[in-house]
C-alpha cells in the first residue's frame, strides 16, 4: 500500500536525535497553529528526555478558535 507521496504507508519511526545539548539552553518552540497544546506538550516532553533547558518559549502564528477581526468596519446603524 502506498501513501499520497508514493512511499510506503508502513514506515518505522526513527529515534529522535538532537545536534546540540539542551542542558542550560534557551529553547524556542514555534508552532504554526496552537490548538489543544498536545503537540507542544509532546515536544516539551521529548526535550526533557534530552536534558533540562534553562527556559522554553513558545511562539505561534495562529491560535485555533481565535476570532478574526476584519480591517473593514461597517458604520453603526
Amino acid at each position: 500500500m502506498s501513501n499520497f507521496w508514493g512511499g510506503s504507508s508502513h514506515t518505522q519511526a526513527a529515534p529522535t536525535s538532537l545536534p546540540f545539548d539542551v542542558n542550560g539552553c534557551r529553547i524556542i518552540l514555534i508552532d504554526d497553529m496552537f490548538s489543544t497544546g498536545r503537540a507542544v506538550r509532546a515536544s516539551i516532553n521529548e526535550l526533557y528526555d534530552f536534558g533540562r533547558p534553562a527556559s522554553i518559549d513558545l511562539a505561534s502564528r495562529l491560535a485555533a478558535g481565535a476570532k478574526r477581526r476584519s480591517a473593514r468596519t461597517s458604520p453603526a446603524a
